[in-house]
């Protein structure tokens, strides 16, 4: 809180996070990547989550964007 390019670093990360969407991808990999690739998006989508709980703490944030809420309104809306 106190580096503000840390804070700032943080903030650009969490917005990547907020637009990013793990069930389209897991509905990508069932549609188009053959069986045998298929483990490694479960695994991606898995460190996906970890990291995401992780920069959460970091953040000092329950949910991605708490510190942005225009932006995660703007998300939301995108997301309807």
């Amino acid at each position: 809180n106190e580096w503000p390019f840390f804070r700032v670093t943080i903030d650009l990360v969490e917005m990547v996070f907020a637009k990013g969407n793990p069930g389209i991808a897991a509905l990508y990999d069932r549609l188009l990547v053959s069986e045998e690739l298929q483990p490694l998006g479960d695994k991606l989508r898995a460190n996906y989550e970890e990291t995401q709980q992780l920069l959460l703490q970091v953040a000092g944030h329950k949910d991605l964007l708490e510190g942005d809420p225009y932006l995660k309104q703007r998300l939301r809306l995108r997301d309807a």
